[in-house]
């Protein structure tokens, strides 16, 4: 009670570290989870080197996930490829957010990655209008991160998916690309 007079409370100077040590972690292990998995970044004119490695990173983290879901015979429908559009918008927010990617490029990286992945990873689902697929996939996966987000259940799955994606980052564990399969359901 006493040093909330003077600042900032307790807790909120508890979560604030906790925060700091948790990015200051992400920041130290990103890059060699790029070497291990042999993720290399396509270099973007214009864009800076963190934005290339966040797109590599989240294409990758995609891709493979979007192959597991497909090898257990979950990636059946467009409802689906939405679901993975939602996932990647969570993946790129998650990574964007501790790896420094202001806000806009994290917002263009939203589109970005599934528009790549989408076409390399599930060509039999789109069929010949692949294009106009992805732009409506990518499109409903964003708005409904974007309508979802405020609400607990989501926020709670959210939370869940950055763990995942967190402890994918520190022990470089391929298990923990299943991520995807995993919360399918509830990317819905």
């Amino acid at each position: 009670m006493v040093f909330s007079l003077f600042g900032k409370s307790i807790k909120t100077q508890e979560k604030e570290l906790r925060s700091e040590l948790s990015k200051d972690k992400f920041v130290a292990e990103f890059e060699n989870t790029l070497g291990a998995f042999k993720i290399v970044p396509t270099v973007r004119p214009g864009k800076s080197v963190e934005f290339c490695q966040v797109e590599a990173a989240a294409c990758y983290i995609l891709e493979e996930g979007i192959k597991q879901a497909d090898a257990k015979g979950l990636i059946k429908t467009i409802k689906d490829l939405e679901a993975a559009a939602v996932f990647s918008v969570v993946a790129v927010e998650f990574m964007g957010r501790y790896w420094g990617v202001s806000e806009s490029d994290r917002r263009a990286l939203q589109g970005i990655v599934p528009g790549v992945v989408f076409p390399r990873v599930s060509g039999k689902l789109m069929g010949s209008k692949a294009a106009d697929v992805v732009g409506q996939c990518v499109t409903k996966g964003v708005v409904r991160y974007a309508s979802n987000s405020n609400r607990k259940k989501f926020s709670n799955i959210i939370s869940r998916i950055e763990s995942d994606l967190s402890q994918f980052v520190s022990q470089r564990d391929p298990v923990y690309l299943d991520t995807f399969s995993r919360y399918m359901n509830e990317l819905r």
